[in-house]
């Protein structure tokens, strides 16, 4: 049998390598991850050349590009990312009709005396698993408070 020290000691052993471990496992669960986006950002001036006019009835037919604008005049700059599908493809659709391609270039859109810049660029994240890192933190208190009753008990008995 083991005498509450070592015993003690095996322990704080233990709850140190399992905290050790699930914080190294939270690191292994990171993901980097980038994707293409459609930026669409208010400006002043625009290239005569590369200007699409938005009217009603051009609206009409893409109500989700309204709907992006009025976020543009409300927040400033707004990123459609693959969650926003809808949104980008009526952008795609639009540019194509009018003969752009913004996977290649910048157009620009103006709708009453407002003008916009809209390209496509890329934009990413990071994603874990943050239970990992939970875990990794109540075992290492475990750990800290263990070893911290064990020092204060070995030098009461002095």
């Amino acid at each position: 049998m083991l005498d509450n020290k070592r015993r003690n000691l095996l322990i704080i052993g233990v709850f140190l390598v399992i905290s050790i471990a699930t914080y190294l496992q939270y690191q292994n669960t990171i993901i980097y991850w980038d994707a293409i986006g459609l930026y669409v950002v208010p400006v002043e001036e625009v290239e005569e050349a590369d200007v699409i006019l938005l009217s009603e009835d051009v609206l009409s037919r893409y109500h989700r590009i309204a709907g992006v604008l009025s976020k543009v005049d409300k927040r400033g700059t707004v990123v459609l990312g693959f969650d926003r599908k809808d949104e980008m493809d009526e952008f795609f659709s639009l540019t194509e009709e009018n003969s752009f391609d913004l996977e290649e270039d910048f157009v620009f859109l103006t709708l009453g005396g407002k003008h916009y810049r809209i390209f496509t660029g890329i934009y990413g994240g990071k994603d874990s698993q943050p239970i990992y890192l939970i875990l990794a933190v109540v075992f290492g208190f475990i750990t800290v408070t263990t070893s911290a009753i064990q020092v204060y008990f070995h030098f009461k008995k002095r």
